[in-house]
């Protein structure tokens, strides 16, 4: 979730954003003209970091949190995330925030501190099954919290410590749906909440 990684700017969160905008191809540079740039674009106020951007001539922040990825296009500093073609995969606005377990890729797990890709890697392979795909029959299904603990091969002080970053089965999840009749292709996406009675509902819903 965009907006809990840059809410009160706290250090270890903008860390794991730093991260994922180097996995996506930023130089060190744009990694802090574009956060400096998110933070001024969502603050409250109008006093411009030191790589940011405030009000001026055919630009102005929103000066407050994000309510759509539309307009990520519109934050100064974003080209180098608009070339990466599945940027809108990695991120939300309408999770609970941290990373949820249950369906992150292990690229995006093993920016957590303390995991790292071989702990991540080997985490996703047991969650996906034998097929490698998320959503399948042959996935694993995880009894409690304390078997996600030990399949990450982390001890309970260390997995508490994470608490901030990460979540398992977070109740907001997203559903893709693909089908093809000849040379007809449709995707639907919807993102929904999780209540109780089996029930959801739907927050987003889009077709292409």
């Amino acid at each position: 979730n965009l907006n809990y990684l840059l809410q009160g700017e706290a250090p270890d969160r903008l860390a794991i954003l730093k991260q994922y905008l180097a996995l996506r191809g930023f130089s060190f540079d744009e990694q802090e003209t574009f956060i400096d740039c998110l933070l001024d674009w969502t603050d409250a106020d109008s006093l411009r970091r030191t790589n940011g951007a405030e009000e001026e001539a055919l630009y102005k922040p929103a000066n407050r949190p994000i309510t759509s990825l539309d307009e990520i296009p519109l934050v100064r500093g974003s080209a180098p995330l608009l070339r990466h073609p599945g940027w809108r995969d990695d991120l939300t606005l309408l999770s609970g925030g941290p990373l949820d377990l249950e369906s992150a890729p292990a690229e995006l797990i093993a920016l957590i501190p303390g995991i790292g890709e071989m702990r991540a890697d080997a985490f996703v392979r047991k969650r996906q099954g034998q097929d490698g795909v998320d959503g399948t029959d042959d996935d694993h299904i995880f009894q409690d919290m304390n078997e996600v603990v030990a399949t990450l091969g982390l001890s309970q002080d260390q997995f508490s410590a994470l608490s901030g970053y990460v979540s398992f089965r977070d109740p907001i999840v997203r559903i893709r749906s693909v089908g093809t009749a000849g040379n007809i292709r449709r995707v639907v996406d919807v993102v929904a909440r999780k209540v109780q009675g089996g029930n959801a509902q739907i927050l987003l819903w889009t077709e292409k």
